[in-house]
């Protein structure tokens, strides 16, 4: 059993570096994570590098509108242990 079993964490901008290896860190460690990313093409690759029960979230925080969408994702995806932004 690691460290982040039966945790859910949302991590903003993570289709690569520090938030992409903190993601496959939590994941390895039993956690559940949603990410988000406002590259398509890079989140739709990350598929096949994390667990399928990751949530996968086009979202870009310098937009507006993204927020309602990320906190209507957020609402879907549970109650939440842990963000990083």
């Amino acid at each position: 059993m690691g460290r982040f079993s039966g945790k859910k964490i949302v991590i903003t901008g993570a289709s690569s570096g520090i938030g992409l290896a903190g993601a496959k860190r939590i994941t390895e460690e039993g956690g559940e994570v949603m990410i988000t990313g406002r590259n398509l093409h890079k989140l739709e690759k990350l598929r096949t590098q994390l667990p399928h029960h990751t949530t996968l979230l086009q979202n870009d925080g310098a937009e507006p509108e993204a927020a309602q969408a990320l906190a209507e994702a957020v609402e879907s995806f549970g109650m939440l242990d842990g963000l990083w932004l």
